[in-house]
């Protein structure tokens, strides 16, 4: 471990970082994108995609949430679901008579960046290519 020296702790230094407050945690997971995962209890192949998807999603965009949800089976209807929700709109749903899932990537990228710009008008997004075209362009004006 290294000692913390009183010259590390000038505001100005890169290892400072102030306290954070309960409120700025509160404001920062408020926006946070939710990726919610629907599916059918009982059925293995749902839990193995549920886990890649997951996966997926937290290497690729490490500020989403990802939460599952298993909907009770309470008749031969309900067995089958898969639903993939972003911020609680629908971006995804296996038709029950289908037997895999079949779900683009870009699709799933189109619908977390939306939610990103919903939730956090204005600001830059890091890891976002959106975002890094546009500190580009701006720089390029600047110039």
């Amino acid at each position: 471990m290294v000692p913390v020296t009183p010259s590390d702790l000038k505001v100005g230094s890169p290892s400072f970082a102030p306290p954070m407050t309960f409120e700025k945690f509160r404001t920062m997971q408020q926006k946070r994108v939710r990726l919610s995962i629907r599916y059918s209890g009982g059925e293995r192949d749902a839990t193995k995609v549920y886990s890649r998807i997951k996966q997926l999603v937290s290497l690729r965009f490490p500020d989403v949430v990802v939460e599952k949800r298993i909907r009770n089976v309470r008749s031969p209807k309900d067995t089958g679901v898969f639903e993939i929700l972003v911020d609680d709109r629908l971006v995804y749903s296996k038709p029950t008579e289908r037997d895999g899932i079949f779900l683009s990537m870009r699709t799933l990228t189109q619908a977390i960046v939306r939610a990103r710009r919903l939730r956090r008008p204005g600001q830059t997004v890091y890891g976002d290519s959106d975002s890094v075209k546009a500190c580009y362009a701006h720089q390029e004006r600047q110039d």
